[in-house]
């Protein structure tokens, strides 16, 4: 901007000169001033649309990290069951990450996974699991290019009636302190086997 000042601040100078030197009229005058406003403003308009890019860019970056870190749920998501009748017993989800997050730490708490259950009978937004690495170094971290299983027993569902029942659509919500929520939901199969895919 100081740069355009003084490039219009030229112009008028040097139409000052013109003028008394070659006796120009008003008409050529104020034409010539229209254009050196015309270039003045054209230079707003391109210092705007920088800093408009600039602006761009910083929110692309924080999105981008924002979604890097990401859950997914890498698979189907399988319950196991047992007992006569068949019940489930638990459900078991792959995880992965999106992008190249911090490690996510697989433990239970604030500064892990939390993990809740809810369907049309009720909620729990507390659940214990079990975790382990699939793939990955083995530090109980799940980073980018990692996979990991989380078990949830249905017995540890908090919700004063069956969790997973066959036929009832439930849904786990999976939050990691990193990225956002994984939300996995599920119709249980009405007559189970021991091993049930639901994809």
């Amino acid at each position: 901007m100081p740069r355009l000042s003084a490039l219009l601040r030229l112009l008028l100078e040097s139409l000052s000169r013109l003028r008394d030197e070659c006796g120009q009229t008003a008409c050529e005058l104020a034409c010539l001033c229209g254009v050196g406003a015309a270039c003045v403003i054209g230079g707003v308009a391109v210092s705007n649309a920088e800093l408009g890019a600039e602006q761009l860019d910083a929110i692309f970056r924080d999105s981008l990290g924002r979604a890097s870190g990401a859950l997914v749920a890498s698979g189907s998501v399988v319950a196991t069951a047992g007992g006569t009748p068949m019940q489930v017993d638990g459900v078991v989800v792959r995880l992965a990450v999106v992008g190249t997050p911090a490690p996510v730490p697989l433990t239970d708490g604030a500064s892990g996974l939390q993990v809740a259950y809810f369907d049309s009978a009720g909620f729990d937004s507390d659940l214990p699991f079990a975790a382990r690495e699939l793939s990955g170094d083995g530090d109980g971290f799940l980073e980018a290019g990692e996979t990991a299983e989380l078990t949830v027993r249905a017995a540890d569902v908090g919700t004063g009636s069956p969790a997973f029942s066959p036929g009832a659509r439930w849904t786990l919500e999976v939050r990691s302190p990193i990225g956002g929520v994984l939300s996995i939901s599920r119709t249980t199969p009405a007559v189970l086997q021991t091993v049930n895919a639901l994809p």
